[in-house]
């Protein structure tokens, strides 16, 4: 299991990416920070809205392929962060939820 961290341009544009993901069964949960956040990029300095997307790690490259294929302008940068726990309940409703590989 992982969190996803998806730097995009816009609030609009995370939103569609998360409804894209949601209706695609790619992911279990999901959150917007609407507040930008400061970035440096290529040093360069810039204001992202941080989606982030609990999933699991098998799924991370069709994520990657799929949503920059579908939105190749709303996202700037996507990585993964490892879940090392995660309760039994959200554990088992992640599995079920999402995409079987």
């Amino acid at each position: 299991m992982v969190l996803i961290h998806i730097l995009c341009n816009s609030s609009h544009g995370a939103q569609k990416v998360v409804n894209f993901l949601h209706e695609e069964k790619l992911v279990y949960h999901s959150t917007i920070d609407t507040n930008p956040s400061e970035c440096y990029i290529d040093n360069e300095q810039t204001q992202k809205i941080l989606l982030t997307v609990t999933t699991k790690a098998l799924l991370f490259q069709e994520i990657e392929q799929k949503t920059k294929k579908k939105f190749p302008k709303a996202i700037a940068m996507m990585y993964a962060l490892p879940i090392i726990y995660m309760d039994e309940e959200h554990s088992e409703k992640l599995k079920n939820t999402t995409l079987k590989i």
